[in-house]
């Protein structure tokens, strides 16, 4: 389990998260929406430890998280060296032979399309899954950003069965109807606050989405 409370974060004196208090539990898919000023991704990299400043906010199994805890983290824009090559970054091919990247496997990173090089990485956020020990709680930013329909649905399967596994997935996305479809729990986020969280049903009303975005937005 991920917890914080009353967690702020300010950036350059400006307020990024303001008084957010969350959980996410074991087996639990939550999914974070919002516009682009909402705060989604820096939310999801303070759960994840990844911002200094928050980590005394973050509770993991309710303890403050002295080290973070085993973990795979899916940021939307991951830093990676222009000269690795896929298999650089996946190491063996037997960790994600359902996503089919042996065609790619010898190329380096910086010549791959933009759906390409999602695809990667979500291989590689796999291969981390199954490697390391003891994860508990998977994180990502925007996963299907680039991706065809096909590969949208298997990424889709792939987070049901992580779920079903016990491991936490919070995910950061744009796209309300498939976070209708997979939330078990919806965060939707407003200026860095939470306006509402729950089930989609409840979160993802014509009248909250019309708050949390200022204009009419359809859900489904």
């Amino acid at each position: 389990m991920r917890s914080c409370k009353s967690l702020n974060l300010t950036i350059d004196q400006q307020a990024v998260l303001t008084n957010i208090s969350c959980t996410i539990g074991s087996g639990e898919i939550v999914v974070v929406c919002g516009d682009h000023e909402s705060g989604k991704s820096a939310l999801l990299q303070a759960l994840a430890g990844h911002i200094r400043a928050c980590r005394l906010q973050v509770l993991h199994h309710a303890q403050a998280m002295a080290a973070t805890p085993a973990q795979v983290v899916l940021a939307q824009r991951p830093e990676t060296p222009a000269d690795q090559t896929v298999s650089d970054l996946i190491g063996s091919p037997d960790h994600v032979t359902e996503f089919g990247i042996n065609g790619l496997w010898n190329r380096p990173i910086r010549t791959l399309s933009r759906g390409e090089r999602r695809w990667v990485e979500l291989a590689q956020a796999w291969a981390q899954l199954r490697q390391t020990p003891d994860v508990s709680i998977l994180f990502l930013d925007e996963p299907l950003q680039g991706l065809d329909q096909q590969k949208q649905a298997r990424i889709l399967d792939l987070i049901q069965q992580t779920k079903s596994g016990g491991i936490a997935v919070l995910i950061v996305l744009n796209d309300l109807s498939v976070a209708e479809q997979i939330a078990d729990r919806v965060w939707l986020l407003k200026s860095g606050r939470i306006l509402a969280q729950g089930p989609p049903d409840q979160v993802l009303t014509p009248a909250l989405l019309q708050a949390a975005f200022e204009t009419d937005v359809l859900s489904g």
